[in-house]
């Protein structure tokens, strides 16, 4: 149970770790939640979770369309590709602990 937990997280933290870049090279002069490394990070992290806002960069900027596309993108995904994971995982366990019968 814990391989399977290990590689949940092995696999969100790859995900995480190859769009930091992605959001941080766009998007570092005009977000405020991109200006470094690690606040691109936790932006990640919270928009996943669902806590985010699209108004972060100037609805009158050149980036504004890029922005919305990226994070509704980066939410859709996210959300899709994880839960839909942990769901085979936890099926995953389930049916080799209704094996051993210690359900």
């Amino acid at each position: 149970m814990m391989k399977v937990l290990l590689v949940f997280l092995f696999m969100t933290l790859l995900y995480m770790f190859m769009l930091i870049p992605i959001f941080f090279i766009l998007f570092h002069e005009i977000a405020q939640p991109c200006v470094n490394i690690e606040r691109t990070l936790i932006f990640l992290y919270d928009s996943t979770l669902g806590v985010f806002d699209y108004e972060q960069v100037p609805y009158w900027s050149e980036y504004n369309l890029r922005w919305v596309v990226a994070v509704t993108f980066h939410v859709v995904i996210a959300n899709l590709f994880l839960l839909n994971y942990l769901i085979s995982a936890l099926s995953t366990i389930y049916e080799e602990v209704y094996e051993i019968g210690d359900f």
